[in-house]
């Protein structure tokens, strides 16, 4: 329960394949409590990154799921929040279109991010986590986050950013711009790493990953994957994986069908979708 000089805030960031929101009480002496984190599908990406505009069906489903969304923060008494929209939202003709009916339905004022800042908030994020990691001490780190419809890279050196980029590289934008239908799941995995090897080297010219020494790895594909390598770690992270063992546990994933992500892992099907290509996207850019 929140003190009377508590702050409550929420921050919702609008995805290309979810929308996740955090509620959280900021107390007096300025420490953060979470107090609840959703998180549900919505395929925003599907169509923006392939006809150029958000679908009727992606807006209707994001609009009444930012509506349960906003009770939920009516309920815990939000104070401010802050709701952000990125690649999938910002890439489509008709995203005016889009805040307005969210705007309307829900009363959020939601904000389109450029690249910049979303490297921005990915790099705070984290900051305060992989401070203190004694492995992160040896040379340059290499942060990547694979989000469904872009990639933010950053180049750190004693925790401070020293290059950064945001490139058209997503989990969701992969599995749209190549047309998977039809294909054996053998066939679908040597299109996906024919695909990132183009777009791994648009991301080399602009950022130097082959001098980091170390990765930091952010996003829900990862962590699930750190959380089945380290199953007796901690559930908040951050985890130290080696190298090594998360290039096993991707080799054991790769093979397996999406029906068989689902069934392993018992993960829900637009996450066994997005699974593969995100880590091993991943994957590419640890091996540079």
């Amino acid at each position: 329960m929140a003190t009377s000089a508590s702050t409550i805030i929420a921050a919702i960031d609008i995805g290309s394949s979810a929308i996740r929101m955090d509620v959280a009480e900021v107390r007096p002496e300025g420490s953060i409590h979470l107090l609840d984190s959703l998180k549900k599908g919505v395929q925003l990406g599907k169509d923006a990154f392939t006809e150029g505009y958000l679908s009727e069906e992606a807006i209707r489903a994001a609009c009444a799921l930012l509506r349960d969304f906003k009770k939920v923060m009516d309920s815990y008494g939000v104070s401010r929040y802050r709701a952000v929209a990125t690649s999938a939202v910002r890439e489509s003709s008709n995203s005016d279109t889009f805040l307005d009916r969210v705007l309307m339905n829900t009363g959020l004022d939601v904000e389109v991010i450029d690249g910049p800042e979303e490297n921005r908030l990915t790099y705070a994020a984290v900051l305060e986590s992989i401070r203190g990691i004694p492995e992160l001490d040896n040379g340059p780190s290499l942060l990547v986050e694979i989000g469904g419809g872009s990639t933010d890279v950053t180049i750190l050196r004693d925790g401070e950013p020293l290059q950064s980029g945001t490139f058209p590289l997503g989990s969701v934008r992969l599995r749209q711009e190549i047309s998977l239908t039809g294909r054996t799941h053998e066939q679908q995995i040597r299109l996906l790493r024919r695909q990132l090897s183009n777009l791994l080297t648009n991301i080399k010219r602009s950022v130097s990953v082959k001098e980091a020494v170390n990765y930091v790895a952010v996003g829900g594909d990862v962590r699930f994957a750190a959380r089945s390598i380290l199953p007796a770690a901690s559930n908040s992270g951050p985890w130290v994986v080696s190298r090594e063992a998360f290039s096993e546990f991707v080799d054991a994933v790769l093979p397996l069908p999406v029906e068989s992500l689902v069934q392993k892992y018992s993960l829900s099907y637009l996450d066994a979708e997005t699974l593969t290509p995100a880590l091993l996207a991943t994957l590419q850019l640890f091996k540079e």
